[in-house]
């Protein structure tokens, strides 16, 4: 190796074709790491498939293209790709996905009757709205918890509400009653995993409509139900009760949805 490294220092000052060669020689000659120099491919075949007339300013070598090429009338793998040079090519752009649908030109597919429900809970006062509470009189904190619009602290939902508690009423329990004028009602009570709640009857002008039962779900969140719906718009006396056997148990109504 030293007498190598000698060899070309003592030959330093020499011209480059006494050293290397002329340069139409560099251009055919082969070096350990590929071709050097210029060369010209015609038809030159490739993994990828026949380069008809290509053209190579610079070889590759291991380590990366040394120059500049341009390719004419080259066949890749994916096909042919025509008479066409790198600096023509462009990139593909991404298209911006944009939602030209407004809600309402969305047809609900099992009818519209609840695409006006409106909510009614203990902050809120309507001229179609008149209530009693009843034994429900107390107010329920231990609520579902959720992120809200921008905010990540959880928030409880339905804070005024309407709750029924055990041997609170000195004359027993007595129901809510509710005279309200609607099409349509929903009930929004919680769902609890606790043995101190219980279920409670909803009934409406007299006649029981359901009963809600907070161990359904078994955790705490809020649950909606449908106690009327399809109907015509009139005065209506809606009553919520205990169901028998629970009446020293807890009960929350979160709300109503209704449909003016």
């Amino acid at each position: 190796m030293a007498d190598c490294i000698g060899y070309l220092f003592e030959r330093a000052d020499e011209a480059p074709e006494a050293l290397y060669g002329s340069v139409d020689e560099a251009s055919e000659a082969e070096t350990p790491f590929g071709f050097a120099g210029k060369a010209s491919v015609s038809e030159m075949e490739t993994p990828s498939g026949s380069a008809d007339r290509m053209s190579v300013t610079e070889m590759e070598t291991p380590f990366g293209f040394a120059g500049k090429a341009s390719v004419s009338e080259m066949e890749t793998p994916s096909g042919f790709a025509g008479r066409a040079s790198a600096p023509e090519m462009e990139p593909q752009r991404a298209v911006p996905w944009k939602d030209v649908s407004t809600v309402g030109e969305v047809i609900p597919p099992l009818g519209g009757e609840f695409e006006d429900v409106k909510l009614f809970d203990r902050s809120m006062s309507s001229p179609d709205i008149r209530v009693d509470c009843g034994s429900f009189c107390h107010t329920d904190g231990e609520l579902q918890a959720v992120e809200m619009d921008l905010n990540l602290a959880p928030t409880k939902e339905f804070p005024y509400n309407w709750m029924h508690r055990a041997g609170n009423a000195d004359s027993g329990p007595s129901p809510f009653r509710m005279d309200i004028t609607c099409s349509a009602l929903l009930l929004i009570y919680k769902d609890s995993g606790s043995m101190a709640v219980g279920k409670a009857e909803v009934w409406v002008d007299g006649e029981k409509v359901l009963t809600a039962d907070p161990h359904l779900n078994g955790w705490t969140h809020c649950n909606p139900l449908i106690c009327f719906r399809g109907g015509e718009r009139k005065a209506r006396r809606v009553e919520v009760r205990m169901a028998p056997g629970d009446e020293e148990k807890e009960f929350t109504i979160l709300g109503f949805g209704y449909v003016a």
